[in-house]
């Protein structure tokens, strides 16, 4: 049942978010890197990439058998860390947001934030204010630090003991 509700929820929040901004100013287009000169990305893709993460989300968490309360915090703690960088980007404090996704990157040497979960939770968190595509841009670094220190050094450590 679980892998049918939480897409749905997630398309449900994300239309609600696209409902939202239809009815004050239209759907919102964010450019890459917040430049101009870069291409816009609508918010309505989110109606694709939100639901994706929530359904690849669930179809992991199954497959690796992972408990529903390990799954929730991975999220939350993500929830938590996009939703500090969207207030912070509102309230036009762009330069202690480099400090909390470097804080980010340092948490995800200790936890396993290149988990899918973790992913949903930075980009649920942030698709308020960037959509549904472009918290998919700072994720890609910290879930790579993550896989490759996980992968290299813990395993490189676990060997020679």
């Amino acid at each position: 049942m679980l892998r049918w509700f939480a897409p749905l929820c997630a398309v449900a929040l994300v239309a609600l978010q696209l409902l939202w901004e239809h009815f004050h100013g239209g759907v919102g287009s964010h450019n890459l890197l917040n430049r101009a000169d870069l291409p816009a990305i609508s918010n309505w893709w989110g109606l694709l990439t939100v639901p994706a993460l929530a359904s690849l989300t669930v179809q992991r968490a199954e497959k690796q058998q992972r408990s529903f309360s390990e799954v929730v915090h991975g999220f939350g703690i993500a929830l938590v860390v996009g939703l500090i960088v969207a207030t912070l980007f509102r309230a036009n404090l762009h330069d202690i947001i480099l400090y909390v996704l470097g804080a980010a990157m340092l948490l995800s040497l200790a936890l396993p934030a290149y988990r899918i979960e973790c992913v949903l939770g930075l980009v649920v968190g942030m698709m308020f204010v960037f959509g549904g595509v472009l918290p998919l841009i700072p994720a890609i670094p910290i879930v790579l630090v993550s896989l490759l220190f996980r992968a290299v050094i813990w395993r490189g450590i676990s060997r020679r003991r």
